[in-house]
C-alpha cells in the first residue's frame, strides 16, 4: 500500500517510477551505479532501526556522490527510526499512513533539487574541461588576475616578462572560451563555486523496507 501511494504520487508529478521490494533488492539491481537518465533523483526508502538493508543504502557513499535525495518512511510513532534516518542523510521522514499532499511536496522538492544539482554538475564539467587546458603558469596568471593583480605585479611574482604575462592572459581567455578577460575571470569564479557543490533527471526509485 505504501509503495502504491508513493508510485501514484510520483506518477501524478510526471516522474518515472521504479519499485523494489527491499533495499537489498535495490542495491542488487545496481541502482546506485546508474548514471545519466537512468540515475534516480529521489529514493523513497522504508526505514527501521532493525533493518540493516535500509541503512546500508543510506550509508553507501554513492548516494551522496550522485546527490540522490532520500525520503524515509517509517512506522507510526517510531521516532528513533526517523531520527536515525535523518542523521544518516534522509531529506525527510514520513510516518505511516502517508499524507498525499505532503508526500507530493517532498517528492517535488527532492526532484527539483536533483535537477538543480544535475545542471550544476553539467556546467561544472564543461568549465572543468576548459580549465584543464591551462598550463600551470596560465593557471597562476588567471588566479592572480582574479585577485586583481596587474600584469607588472604578476610578471614580478612569476619572474617572467610582462609580455609573457600578456601572452598567457590571451591564451587563458581563449582556452576558457571567453571573449574578454573579465568573462574569463567570471567563468573561473563560477568554476570555483561549482567545484564546491555536488546529479539526475526526473526519475524516482522506490524501495520498501519493512513497510507493507
Amino acid at each position: 500500500a505504501v509503495r502504491r501511494s508513493v508510485a501514484d504520487a510520483a506518477t501524478r508529478l510526471g516522474m518515472e517510477v521504479e519499485q523494489h521490494a527491499t533495499p537489498t533488492d535495490y542495491l542488487a539491481s545496481g541502482g546506485l551505479s546508474q548514471r545519466g537518465s537512468r540515475q534516480a533523483v529521489c529514493l523513497v526508502l522504508g526505514v527501521a532501526a532493525a533493518d540493516d538493508g535500509a541503512f546500508a543504502v543510506l550509508r553507501d557513499p554513492r548516494l551522496k556522490e550522485r546527490q540522490i535525495q532520500v525520503i524515509g518512511v517509517t512506522g507510526e510513532a517510531r521516532v528513533a527510526d526517523a531520527v536515525a534516518a535523518m542523521e544518516a542523510g534522509a531529506l525527510t521522514v514520513f510516518e505511516k499512513p502517508l499524507a498525499g499532499d505532503r508526500l507530493e511536496t517532498s517528492l517535488r522538492r527532492a526532484a527539483d533539487k536533483g535537477r538543480r544539482v544535475a545542471e550544476a554538475a553539467r556546467q561544472f564539467q564543461e568549465l572543468a574541461s576548459h580549465v584543464a587546458q591551462l598550463s600551470d603558469r596560465e593557471h597562476r596568471v588567471l588566479q592572480q588576475i582574479a585577485s586583481g593583480a596587474l600584469n607588472k605585479v604578476i610578471a614580478g611574482s612569476l619572474e617572467v616578462s610582462v609580455r609573457t604575462v600578456e601572452s598567457d592572459r590571451a591564451r587563458v581567455v581563449e582556452k576558457l572560451a571567453a571573449q574578454t578577460t573579465g568573462e574569463a575571470v567570471a567563468k573561473y569564479a563560477q568554476y570555483q563555486v561549482l567545484s564546491e557543490l555536488c546529479t539526475c533527471t526526473g526519475r524516482v526509485t522506490t524501495s520498501n523496507a519493512s513497510v507493507n
